[in-house]
């Protein structure tokens, strides 16, 4: 990589002043704190390999917006963020980044259905995991949840509650 001259090293300084909260925001929505930022720092370092094309591009901060959304889903590649799929994420979040960002089509990034069940097939039989892939990646509320497995509402949070407990702590043995 070339050293930047002081033109493109302001635009870089510029972009990030007026950008890194919402890219750290959007991508803490998928990723632990520290990833969030390891991804907002990988879209940075992105931006400062192809300075010609950012410096040139008619919306810097969506092309910005795009290489976050490739580092996100590199980083859950890598290191299997399955855990931050227990954080509810609505589907107009996704939407609203983009536009945010000045992005006409931004996707949702979140886990397919079939994916997680690939991904995770040796809990996939698990009661707890189908209910946490419920509420989580089906995008199902609690009280629906409730509805279909028959129980009260308070019985459908505290099944939630446990089956994240028993997936952290599985998660935390795969880690070792």
């Amino acid at each position: 990589m070339r050293e930047l001259n002081a033109k493109e090293s302001q635009f870089i300084a510029d972009l990030y002043k007026a950008h890194y909260d919402k890219l750290l925001n959007y991508a803490m929505q998928f990723l632990e704190k520290s990833n969030a930022e390891e991804a907002v720092q990988n879209a940075f370092a992105d931006a400062c390999v192809k300075i010609d094309t950012i410096m040139n591009c008619e919306n810097p901060a969506a092309w910005l917006g795009q290489a976050l959304k490739y580092s996100i889903q590199k980083i859950r590649r890598t290191k299997g963020q399955f855990a931050n799929l227990m954080i509810y994420m609505p589907p107009k979040a996704d939407a609203e980044f983009g536009m945010e960002m000045g992005m006409e089509d931004f996707p949702d990034i979140r886990p397919k259905d079939e994916d997680v069940d690939f991904l995770y097939s040796n809990l996939a039989l698990h009661e707890e995991f189908q209910l946490i892939k419920r509420y989580a990646v089906e995008d199902k509320s609690i009280k629906n949840i409730a509805e279909e497995d028959n129980i009260s509402l308070d019985a459908c949070k505290k099944r939630l509650v446990r089956a994240k407990r028993k997936l952290k702590i599985w998660l935390n043995k795969q880690k070792r």
